[in-house]
């Protein structure tokens, strides 16, 4: 079977989060969420 390979919006995001020692679940939830994909958030103005 082959290996699974992590469906998550920001890879980049996702692979420098493992690279610092993050699970790849708590990663995943990271790279994934919402503020995260956009540039600027609503939240900072």
């Amino acid at each position: 079977m082959p290996a699974r390979q992590a469906n998550v919006k920001n890879k980049q995001q996702y692979e420098a989060l493992k690279e610092k020692g993050m699970s790849k679940e708590r990663a995943a939830k990271i790279a994934n969420s919402r503020i995260n994909t956009h540039p600027i958030s609503p939240l900072a103005a």
